[in-house]
């Protein structure tokens, strides 16, 4: 899978992951643990996803820029790993409410 498909994937699990805590918020099974995150959630919905996608389109922009390939690649896969299993995390707990 190429840099450009990997960063797109972890940029669209991080929107849903977003969309995932919100609509676990709203419905009264979870919290947002971070936090900052929560203290923007509390303020708007919009100002969390907005924060969240910002850090992490920056942080994958950061990575991209590192000249070793091989490091990029496993960072890549090991973040694209973790939001995998927090979406699981999150559909199971959808079919399981």
């Amino acid at each position: 899978m190429s840099s450009t498909v990997k960063i797109a994937s972890i940029i669209s699990l991080t929107c849903l992951d977003a969309i995932f805590t919100v609509i676990w918020i709203e419905i009264g099974i979870a919290y947002e643990a971070n936090p900052i995150m929560d203290f923007l959630i509390e303020k708007s919905y919009k100002s969390f996803f907005l924060v969240k996608m910002l850090i992490t389109t920056l942080s994958l922009y950061v990575i991209s820029k590192y000249k070793n390939k091989n490091i990029t690649n496993t960072i890549y896969n090991c973040i694209l790993l973790l939001y995998t299993i927090i979406i699981a995390y999150h559909s199971v707990g959808f079919l399981s409410s």
